[in-house]
């Protein structure tokens, strides 16, 4: 089982990590490579000029990945640009090794590239003379659970929000993290079922409080319920009522009926589940209706 990585798309952007990652560092001065400040970049050091071009080449990327270009053609250009980037990083720690900034955003670049082995290297490396940066403690969280350390894996996400509190992503991950590897983490004694479910509900319930217009959080920790052994049916009708209201995609709202049909049945309130589920006739949501459909008496 893998770890889910999926996060909304703003979360995962190169300026969310770029931002994400300057938060993380206390008190760095790498706050100068915000880009009003390099109108004037004769008064920015040399260091921080030359991280701001790789990050800008990051950018360029990921644009271009997004361009109309034939298969074969786009992925021989991505290929080229992904190793000039990793060059442009090694040329950089070869002339400032003692980057803390450019390490965290070279290992940052080599997870999207897939080497995750060598980003882990790197962000183990940082976290040696580095051990309080929330964002080496998020990221050497992910790599354990891949490779199933899992009391690693705990442990390092427990130290990221500690450093961290208020980063949504951080509560929604090891939310993920805790109901993807449950049975792992009770094996290994981590932690018991009842403990585990409740931190798993907590942490998706703190990251839609922390980023409320984030409407993924917000799901997942109306999601979790079905994912806890006895969970409060009532309680989590009026988040479904909320998602609803705040719908204007009609899929998406055919979605969020059958979730809170789903609650209803749970709550033996057939009449008004069937209102919610009857009128929904999008074709790709018809199974998920009939099967729905079928457990009413």
């Amino acid at each position: 089982m893998t770890l889910r990585y999926t996060i909304p798309d703003s979360a995962m952007s190169l300026s969310y990590a770029f931002t994400c990652c300057m938060r993380s560092i206390l008190g760095f001065a790498c706050l100068v490579l915000l880009n009003p400040l390099f109108a004037k970049s004769d008064q920015v050091p040399a260091e921080y000029r030359e991280l701001h071009a790789i990050v800008e080449m990051e950018q360029t990327l990921m644009k271009r990945m997004q361009a109309d270009l034939p298969g074969n053609k786009l992925d021989k250009e991505i290929q080229l640009r992904l190793n000039e980037i990793d060059e442009a990083y090694r040329s950089y720690l070869d002339t400032y090794p003692r980057s803390t900034f450019g390490q965290i955003l070279y290992g940052k670049f080599l997870r999207k590239a897939d080497r995750s082995e060598a980003a882990y290297a790197i962000f183990l490396d940082v976290q040696e003379d580095n051990p309080d940066i929330a964002v080496v403690n998020q990221h050497l969280a992910l790599f354990a659970s891949e490779i199933g350390d899992f009391k690693d894996a705990f442990r390092y996400f427990e130290r990221a929000i500690e450093l961290e509190p208020n980063e949504a992503l951080y509560h929604y991950q090891f939310g993920e993290f805790l109901h993807s590897f449950r049975q792992a983490l009770m094996v290994e004694q981590v932690l018991p079922l009842s403990e585990l479910e409740n931190r798993m509900a907590q942490s998706f319930r703190r990251a839609h409080e922390l980023a409320p217009e984030n409407r993924d959080f917000h799901a997942r920790w109306a999601e979790s319920f079905f994912d806890v052994f006895n969970p409060d049916w009532e309680s989590v009708l009026p988040i479904w009522d909320e998602l609803l209201r705040t719908s204007n995609n009609q899929f998406e709202r055919d979605v969020l009926r059958l979730q809170k049909a789903r609650v209803l049945l749970k709550l033996q309130r057939y009449f008004e589940a069937s209102q919610l589920i009857e009128p929904i006739a999008d074709p790709a949501l018809q199974d998920s209706k009939r099967e729905l459909l079928d457990t009413i008496p």
